[in-house]
């Protein structure tokens, strides 16, 4: 610990790299005294990842290690955010790392920490680490902080760590996290309904929605977490939220990957609609405008067919469940489910 200390001289960056992988180590393996121990160095780690004047790390330092050490501190921030998961005192460390590394986790989203898009990685689950089993207050101060929306457009793909699948999958696994429960039922809304630094996010998560499930195997964690996500922002964030992604197209997108998995090629890792797939068909055409929700599902070739063929392929319930949504919008969305249906029986 004595080499992450909050001021001082600027330390070799072997020697702060060292220090934090022993940390970064004992928070990862559960050390008890580790937890506690960080909050003394949580100004530090946080002036790493935010590559402020207070950093100890020397700007002289080759790029390469520069970039380790930056991993090496967003790796401790994210052991810390979920270290006390089984303690008794659970959330002390959890709000001291909201606190001090709150602003630097959420900046580091963008992909311009020391450690790249590794960092970035990283920063999601610490924030998302932060946000399970957080309270109105936790939450609250998470929204303050624009983690909704910087979740959003990094689980989108276009963020500032555009191109790595695993920040992300993170991503929106936080996203996911931080926009549900109670204290964060308008953050789902808010995100999504409204532009961020002039982006459309509900049209980023769509564009991303799209290439996820159109990747493969290669993109599928990302494909699967952001569909568990979007159906979350719809369940949290209600009409709201679902007429923001109808509006950006979200309806033909998931028609579309409905439509791929029932094909299901040789590679591909599901051999029937995935459940968050169809959780999200579901809860979206719930809220969304028929025009726009269900009517567009089930305009896509394949789409209902492939609902109504995973009714009986380990996603029942959760597929009748959307397929009476699809019915229950429109009667041109019911007349859609009565040709899939019939397109089933005969096959």
């Amino acid at each position: 610990m004595a080499v992450i200390t909050r001021r001082g001289p600027r330390l070799p960056p072997a020697n702060l790299q060292a220090g934090l992988k022993r940390l970064s180590g004992a928070l990862a393996h559960g050390h008890a005294a580790a937890a506690p121990a960080i909050i003394p160095a949580l100004p530090t780690l946080a002036s790493i990842l935010a590559c402020t004047p207070a950093s100890p790390l020397s700007p002289s330092a080759p790029p390469a290690l520069a970039a380790s050490v930056g991993r090496h501190a967003a790796w401790a921030l994210c052991n810390a955010a979920a270290a006390e998961e089984e303690e008794a005192d659970h959330g002390r460390v959890s709000d001291a790392v909201l606190a001090e590394a709150g602003p630097a986790l959420v900046a580091a989203l963008g992909g311009g920490s020391p450690g790249g898009a590794t960092a970035a990685d990283l920063a999601g689950w610490a924030l998302g680490n932060l946000g399970v089993g957080a309270g109105p207050p936790r939450r609250a101060r998470l929204a303050s902080l624009g983690a909704p929306h910087a979740l959003a457009l990094a689980a989108s793909g276009e963020g500032g760590a555009a191109g790595s699948a695993a920040a992300a999958t993170a991503a929106a696994w936080a996203f996911g996290v931080v926009i549900a429960g109670e204290g964060a039922r308008n953050a789902a809304a808010a995100a999504l309904a409204g532009p961020h630094g002039g982006v459309s996010l509900s049209a980023a998560l769509t564009r991303g929605f799209g290439r996820a499930w159109a990747g493969g195997p290669a993109t599928s964690a990302w494909a699967a977490e952001l569909a568990w996500a979007l159906a979350t922002a719809c369940a949290e964030g209600g009409p709201r939220a679902a007429d923001a992604l109808a509006g950006a197209g979200l309806g033909r997108a998931l028609g579309e990957a409905l439509a791929r998995e029932a094909a299901h090629p040789p590679h591909h890792p599901h051999p029937h609609p995935h459940p968050a797939l169809v959780r999200c068909v579901g809860h979206f055409v719930a809220r969304a405008p028929p025009e726009g929700g269900a009517e567009a599902v089930a305009a896509v070739p394949g789409a209902v067919a492939a609902l109504k063929a995973s009714e009986a392929a380990g996603s029942g319930q959760e597929a009748a469940w959307a397929v009476s949504a699809l019915a229950a919008a429109s009667p041109a969305a019911a007349a859609s489910v009565r040709a899939g249906a019939a397109v089933v029986c005969r096959t």
